[in-house]
């Protein structure tokens, strides 16, 4: 359902549709439940090489009303990127 229903907004490229298809592939299972008509999916990707980078998802489900739904990513806060030192300080 996922290669069907996905469209490669701003910041992709059409030869990385696999690798975006492989990724989201998880997701598929998510959305069985509804008919493959019933779904849209976009993702893009803003400021490729910038240090603002950002992928969004957004997924539409027409099942009675429009539901639409949007992922983003984050960068990583500070004290996620570097490893963390101990304050104790060590005694002998």
């Amino acid at each position: 359902m996922i290669a069907q229903r996905l469209h490669l907004a701003a910041g992709f490229h059409s030869s990385e549709r696999d690798w975006v298809v492989d990724r989201l592939a998880a997701l598929g299972s998510r959305l069985r439940s509804y008919r493959d008509d019933e779904i849209e999916l976009e993702i893009s990707l803003k400021d490729r090489k910038g240090v603002e980078k950002r992928v969004m998802l957004q997924c539409w489900i027409n099942h009675g009303h429009r539901l639409h739904l949007v992922a983003t990513s984050s960068p990583p806060r500070p004290s996620e990127s570097f490893p963390r030192r101990s304050t104790r300080s060590a005694t002998n």
